[in-house]
């Protein structure tokens, strides 16, 4: 890191190696939190994908007959994940990221997760 500025590094008043660590710091801290919260919300609702119903009728597919209780018990969870990627794909579009869809995607994903921790359906 310190070949990208070396004029930079060279005029705070700390070692190369207190350098790296602290602009190593925060990203550790941001990632931890950008990837801790999630893990534990997964953890929280592990149990809202209900099993398999493979009981029920059958649509006919070209690929055979598909238990249509399977096929709505595949579909549940997706749409959070899509509807979670909406500011993502509104910064790709604009092909920059205002500050403010920062703040809209953490907000937006607290809602998610929420939402898919309330809906929760516990096994029997």
């Amino acid at each position: 890191m310190e070949e990208t500025a070396p004029a930079a590094d060279r005029s705070l008043p700390m070692a190369a190696e207190e350098g790296v660590r602290a602009r190593v710091l925060v990203p550790v801290v941001v990632l931890a939190g950008v990837c801790g919260l999630p893990a534990l919300l997964v953890g929280q609702g592990t149990g809202y994908r209900p099993d398999l119903d493979w009981s029920g009728p059958v649509l006919s597919s070209p690929m055979g007959a598909v238990p249509v209780g399977v096929s709505a018990t595949l579909v549940r969870g997706p749409d959070v994940g899509v509807l979670g990627t909406a500011p993502v794909a509104l910064a790709l579009l604009l092909g920059t990221v205002p500050p403010v869809l920062v703040a809209v995607q953490l907000g937006w994903a607290v809602v998610l997760a929420a939402f898919a921790v309330l809906t929760a359906q516990t096994r029997p």
